[in-house]
């Protein structure tokens, strides 16, 4: 069987290979935080007053987990981008964050990765070990690490690791607001 060269000209044309690759970036989101921003004046945000020198981080993971925005937030599931068999973009998807301050590698990234994964099964096939039961759970940190069963040395992450209701009470908040109380829907 002759490999087709891949190329950029087919993702289109591959709406389940794209989909998968932005469905394993939403459900493997490493980056649980934004970094942090500064207001600059005082300003509101989701009726909240918040005064000049506010420190805000938002959590990417809420909005790539968010019930509103994705029917089974907590389900490996590349339909949450495909429509009548085409792929379709979703406005809660935010691998690499948004506004003024996105990740200038997206565009590089979003197309390396869909290279590398197309040639990946067009070359191989996947399968997970028979009774193997996936965990899909996570360790949070500075960044987000799977659970894995018999470690030999620890991850990075739990070298970094810390709470975050420990590091948002280090962090200049407005007496009126809270990470909990800043709802996190579009």
């Amino acid at each position: 069987m002759e490999l087709q060269i891949l190329t950029l000209h087919l993702l289109d044309s591959m709406p389940y290979t794209n989909a998968v690759v932005h469905e394993s970036q939403r459900l493997g989101n490493i980056a649980p935080f934004n970094l942090p921003r500064l207001t600059t004046r005082d300003t509101t945000l989701a009726g909240f007053h918040l005064p000049e020198g506010t420190i805000l981080i938002s959590s990417l993971t809420a909005v790539l987990s968010d019930r509103n925005d994705w029917e089974t937030p907590d389900v490996f599931s590349p339909e949450h981008f495909l429509q009548d068999g085409q792929f379709r973009k979703k406005e809660a998807f935010l691998p690499f964050t948004a506004g003024k301050r996105v990740c200038s590698g997206e565009q590089l990234a979003r197309a390396e990765l869909f290279l590398l994964f197309a040639a990946l099964f067009q070359r191989f096939t996947f399968q997970a070990p028979k009774d193997m039961k996936f965990n899909l759970q996570v360790k949070m940190g500075l960044t987000t690490s799977p659970h894995s069963a018999g470690k030999i040395l620890p991850h990075f992450s739990e070298l970094l690791s810390f709470r975050v209701d420990d590091a948002l009470s280090t962090v200049h908040t407005s007496p009126n607001v809270s990470a909990s109380s800043i709802p996190v829907s579009h």
